[in-house]
């Protein structure tokens, strides 16, 4: 399958080396839903993945080219391997902080 996320990490349990980003994981599920909604509303996901995205995958967009389920954390996979092509998932929590993901193959 192929794949599209945004990434919004927060701060979390993490060693202090690895601390991104100091927002709360409540703060990012907020600013999350606002991302999805400006998505439904019919803003690129493209555009908000490079504008948003913690990931490195946001100078592509959020792609994340194609995977196998195993490649990605339990949590990731089950939720875009659920997804119809074109589809968007909810906010999925994992170590590395809050997802929307989008299908593309």
């Amino acid at each position: 399958m192929r794949a599209s996320h945004i990434l919004l990490e927060h701060a979390m349990r993490w060693p202090p080396d690895k601390q991104k980003h100091p927002r709360s994981q409540s703060a990012a599920e907020l600013l999350m839903d606002e991302i999805k909604q400006r998505i439904q509303d019919g803003e690129s996901f493209y555009d908000l993945a490079q504008m948003y995205s913690d990931c490195p995958s946001k100078a592509d967009g959020g792609d994340l080219g194609r995977f196998s389920f195993d490649q990605m954390t339990k949590a990731f996979s089950e939720a875009a391997f659920a997804l119809e092509v074109g589809q968007l998932s909810h906010t999925v929590h994992t170590e590395f902080g809050v997802h929307l993901i989008k299908r593309t193959e």
